[in-house]
């Protein structure tokens, strides 16, 4: 809850995962807990109820102006059949679930925001931060490799990429025609649904899902030989100027060059 991760009183509230090989799309273990509200973000609940009246979101709101209370029902987080625990014993058995795989990746979406919330609380618990070789976020794959790559296989009459490319689209206020890589966009464009918006499993689920559909069109796309015409190089070179991936490093150049993509 709440968007600094450094505030005493903001806390996950839930964890998923799925684990799959990235090599055959296998899904091999899911995790998911929610995690009961630590006292201190109790308190905090108490004090925006005491101090913000109905239809005053005052100071202490969230994303798009919703209060704490807005965003525990967004989430899901009063979900009855839910599986819970408390913040320690939920974190480790994450780092448990992470560590058992030899060298995993971590996939998230926008996941320089979730990274810098989950591992957070990890030095005041402590628990030792999981092992992993890299961090790979689906919305700068999209942004920096498959746009350009669609584009470049639009520029020789690929329809099944003007199709996916629609799927990015969206149409402001103003009527205009804007880009976005937002998973609910992605899981468009590449027919992957959501069974429940703002559900960590859901999200989850749905990213790898998406993840693997984006692999098998880099395949395609790279023995159509679209990576090494003049449009994907311009394209590439726009859209990757602001782009980078968890860490501040230039997003996914080493990983798309491996033979996972060839």
């Amino acid at each position: 809850s709440g968007l600094s991760a450094h505030l005493p009183w903001v806390q996950v509230t839930e964890i998923a995962a799925v684990a799959f090989d990235a090599d055959s799309g296998k899904e091999l273990g899911r995790f998911h807990k929610k995690i009961n509200l630590t006292p201190a973000t109790k308190d905090e609940i108490k004090t925006q109820r005491r101090n913000i009246g109905p239809g005053d979101r005052g100071s202490l709101e969230g994303p798009r102006g919703a209060n704490i209370q807005d965003l525990f029902k967004m989430s899901r987080y009063g979900d009855p059949n839910a599986e819970r625990g408390e913040i320690k014993e939920v974190y480790k058995e994450f780092v448990d679930f992470i560590n058992q795989f030899d060298n995993p990746i971590l996939l998230g979406q926008n996941v320089g925001f979730d990274m810098g919330h989950m591992f957070a609380p990890l030095k005041k618990l402590g628990i030792e931060r999981p092992k992993f070789s890299e961090v790979l976020d689906t919305m700068i794959l999209a942004r920096t490799w498959i746009y350009p790559l669609l584009k470049a296989g639009e520029a020789v009459g690929d329809e099944n990429a003007s199709e996916i490319i629609n799927g990015f689209t969206n149409v402001d206020k103003e009527g205009k025609t804007r880009l976005s890589f937002s998973l609910s966009n992605l899981g468009r464009a590449f027919d992957v649904k959501a069974v429940h918006h703002h559900s960590g499993i859901s999200d989850a689920v749905q990213t790898y899902q998406i993840f693997v559909k984006m692999m098998q069109f880099l395949k395609n796309a790279k023995r159509r030989e679209y990576d090494k015409s003049s449009e994907f190089t311009k394209q590439h070179a726009a859209m990757s100027g602001k782009a980078f991936s968890y860490g501040k490093r230039p997003a996914f150049g080493s990983t798309i060059d491996s033979d996972t993509a060839k």
